[in-house]
């Protein structure tokens, strides 16, 4: 089963892979594909491990142009 995130989906925001192996992401879109987002983090990707899930949700701070992956700034 091929797992993809709803990135084309109108969301923006970015996923911050850090170099101890975490994960931030910071989604802004719909309710529903933000929920979609989340159920494809907690599974994770094909021969990943995730250990935990941690979200809250919160007003829009910043304004995304679109949703990118980035690397530990």
């Amino acid at each position: 089963m091929k797992k993809t995130l709803p990135i084309n989906t109108g969301m923006k925001g970015y996923v911050e892979n850090k170099y101890d192996g975490s994960v931030t992401v910071v989604a802004h879109g719909s309710r529903d594909n933000i929920l979609e987002l989340l159920n494809c983090v907690q599974k994770g990707p094909f021969f990943s491990k995730v250990d935990g899930v941690s979200y809250f949700w919160r007003k829009k701070e910043t304004n995304y142009e679109n949703f990118v992956v980035v690397r530990e700034r």
